[in-house]
């Protein structure tokens, strides 16, 4: 009977003991480290690497650290409503420029995405990335390219159209600064291109109608003065009204250059702008084209199920260059 009861006392100890263990001012703490990559994620990380040396690769980036809600259009709840999707979900990888430039994202699937809700997952991020004009570049584990392949995928290539990736980033940035929200308005309106040059017409007709009067008064002063020649006072006209019309002529000058600018930025938000388009367009219709077999929506085998993805991805690509996909 002692026996018994000093079991059981001892028990109640040992309890007591690996409880107070787990608890730490009265909460529990069951949290131990691990690497931030798995061993496929840290090859690959490896091969970008190496085929990007002028880039910054940056693993497991939650896309709300690089994707913002525009707080002028979506306020209040609605703000949280799209600000929520992009809290939650991450890119594999971001590569920058050492300036932090976006240049791409780019993710690794395995059979983890091949289920309907990780598809429906991966067709949100999609296009969340297309509406910020963030290319998204997949490639498949099992499939991994080699380190010449990633380099000549960052080439950016739409159909027959080349873009260098530095332009592009170029433009992203134009388009994505908040200090130029105010011009890219007039950019849709069509008034930035115009006002440049009507800015200079302006001024030009302004120093032109006030020149007789500047240089009226001018010679009354330097008349009074009698240090001054009649000469001395015409070269003093003369050359006042060479400032006069070189100051306007520089004004047209930057009018011109800054019309110029203008335009090129027009330009390069409107390349981006299709380049969303198209990028948006091939992720539905990539939705709509692969359909995973019984066998994979069954059973998420990597070899079969894997190879099966590539295949479908590779071909699809290929359909879609060849414009046999719309």
């Amino acid at each position: 009977m002692w026996v018994f009861f000093t079991f059981i006392v001892l028990v109640i100890l040992v309890l007591a003991l690996i409880n107070l263990k787990l608890k730490d001012d009265g909460y529990l703490n069951p949290y131990s480290s691990k690497k931030p990559l798995s061993q496929t994620e840290a090859k690959f990380y490896r091969v970008l690497i190496e085929a990007l040396p002028e880039c910054l690769i940056l693993p497991q980036v939650q896309l709300s650290s690089f994707i913002e809600v525009d707080g002028s259009i979506a306020r209040g709840a609605n703000f949280y409503k799209y600000f929520n999707p992009i809290a939650q979900q991450s890119v594999d990888y971001l590569i920058c420029l050492k300036d932090f430039t976006i240049v791409a994202a780019v993710e690794l699937d395995d059979k983890s995405h091949l289920s309907a809700k990780a598809i429906e997952r991966d067709n949100k991020k999609d296009r969340s990335l297309a509406a910020a004009s963030i290319k998204l570049i997949r490639w498949h584990a099992e499939s991994m390219p080699s380190i010449e392949e990633v380099r000549a995928t960052f080439t950016v290539t739409t159909h027959d159209k080349h873009v260098d990736s530095n332009k592009l980033n170029e433009a992203q940035q134009s388009y994505f600064n908040k200090n130029e929200i105010g011009a890219r308005v007039l950019l849709k309106q069509g008034l930035i291109k115009t006002l440049p040059p009507v800015i200079g017409i302006i001024v030009v007709l302004a120093l032109l109608q006030h020149l007789p009067s500047i240089l009226a008064n001018s010679m009354q002063k330097q008349i009074t003065a009698p240090s001054l020649s009649a000469a001395s006072i015409q070269q003093l006209a003369e050359k006042q009204q060479r400032e006069l019309f070189q100051q306007a002529q520089q004004k047209a000058i930057e009018g011109s250059k800054k019309q110029q600018e203008l335009a090129a930025k027009e330009e390069a938000v409107q390349q981006v702008a299709s380049q969303a388009d198209i990028e948006s367009r091939k992720a539905k219709a990539w939705e709509k084209y692969y359909q995973p077999s019984l066998e994979c929506r069954s059973n998420y085998s990597l070899v079969t199920c894997g190879n099966e993805y590539a295949r479908s991805k590779k071909q699809f690509d290929q359909d879609w260059n060849q414009g046999k996909i719309d």
